[in-house]
This record gives C-alpha cells, structure tokens and sequence, in this order.
C-alpha cells in the first residue's frame, strides 16, 4: 500500500508541475500556490490543494505549470 504525501516541498512541487524550484517559491510569494511557512524546516506546499485547483480549472499539472510562470 502506497501512501500519497501531503506537503511537498520547493523542490518536489517544481517536478510535480514542471517548474523551476525559484519559480515554485515565487509563486508563494505571489500567493498563487496554497503553501504553508515552517520555522526551521521551510515552505511547504499543500498538494491536495494544489490537485483541487487542477480538477476545479480541468488542467494537467504541466499546463497549471505554465500557467503560473505566464502570470
């Protein structure tokens, strides 16, 4: 049995939606992915959230991808 992870960080967001880690904490600055800020340890960006947003536009992850770097 797989378990899915829930937090990404930078990095594993950015290979999720076809993005520069830079571009994944910009985005959070940007307030454009849902993410949470932990003393110590980092960015954390929600997944379940981010796959909420995919299914609610009906978009894949790359083009969601393509999209925050557009905007």
């Amino acid at each position: 049995m797989l378990i899915e992870k829930r937090w990404m960080t930078a990095a594993e967001t950015g290979e999720y939606l076809h993005l520069h880690p830079r571009s994944v904490y910009r985005a959070c600055r940007a307030r454009k992915l849902p993410h949470a800020k932990i003393p110590g340890v980092g960015v954390r960006i929600d997944k379940k959230e981010i796959d909420a947003l995919l299914e609610q536009e009906r978009i894949s992850p790359r083009d969601y991808g393509k999209k925050l770097e557009k905007d």
